[in-house]
């Protein structure tokens, strides 16, 4: 199979090629071409490389920026208005969360609009973005929407650090202390695996010694819930606590990391 057949059966079958290669074929290949890798694949839709996205015409374009889950943002960047509008117009609609470079392009109204997604606390906003709501009290009603849905999702879904330290100091202890239990769900595994650090040693200590101890005592494989950095934040009298009560495979597994600091 020579050079060309081999770059015909890429384009039959929709898989992509190369800028130089695609620059060398002819107008009927190219117009299959990008046909095909326009064509979702069990629903999914392939993400063009920006040399592909600027061969395409404009109905082409109108397709692509309606199915695709985002734009880079070489290709954002080049839309026109007309284009950019009806890219806006169906991710608000669709509930879709927006890029940083996506998100300001938006306008007064798009963006009421698009803020109002996040108030459900089904979906997680960029911080970029909720640092751009004026609104003090739609501000809270997200952060307070959110905790409430991930306290009810524990297992597989979790707060970031400026979610976390918007809450109440009685809220933040709530989430810590059933973050403390979740269990991994499928993929996601992180999502379960407690709370990170940062957000760890914002609580009282007291709270630090309950999670620990919670940990200890409900958790298999407790070692993996608390890594060095939240482990080292203990007292002497906590750790001591904290070791004396898990599983021997788990103590040893902490035993052996030389990151770790035993009183």
């Amino acid at each position: 199979m020579n050079n060309k057949d081999l770059i015909k059966q890429y384009v039959d079958t929709g898989l992509q090629i190369t800028d130089y290669q695609i620059s060398k074929l002819n107008k009927n290949l190219l117009n299959t071409y990008l046909r095909k890798r326009l064509t979702p694949v069990n629903g999914f839709t392939k993400q063009l490389s920006n040399y592909e996205f600027d061969l395409t015409n404009y109905e082409q374009k109108k397709q692509y920026i309606l199915k695709v889950d985002f734009l880079k943002e070489n290709q954002f960047m080049n839309l026109d208005d007309n284009l950019r509008q009806l890219y806006f117009d169906n991710k608000i609609s669709n509930k879709l969360n927006l890029q940083n470079y996506e998100f300001d392009f938006l306008n007064d109204k798009q963006k009421n609009l698009y803020f109002d997604i996040f108030l459900s606390g089904e979906k997680h906003i960029d911080l970029y973005q909720f640092d751009r709501i004026k609104n003090k009290d739609l501000r809270r009603a997200i952060i307070n929407n959110r905790f409430m849905y991930v306290m009810n999702n524990i297992d597989y879904k979790y707060l970031d650090d400026y979610e976390f330290t918007s809450l109440t100091p009685d809220d933040r202890i709530k989430y810590a202390l059933k973050k403390a239990t979740s269990k991994p769900v499928g993929g996601f595994f992180f999502a379960s695996h407690g709370i990170p650090e940062s957000q760890f040693k914002l609580l009282p200590p007291e709270i630090k010694r309950k999670y620990a101890i919670t940990v200890a005592k409900s958790v298999d494989g407790a070692y993996s819930y608390f890594y060095s950095d939240k482990f080292n934040l203990l007292t002497p009298e906590v750790k001591k606590e904290f070791l004396s009560l898990l599983k021997p495979l788990d103590r040893d597994n902490f035993r052996k990391n030389p990151e770790y600091i035993f009183p």
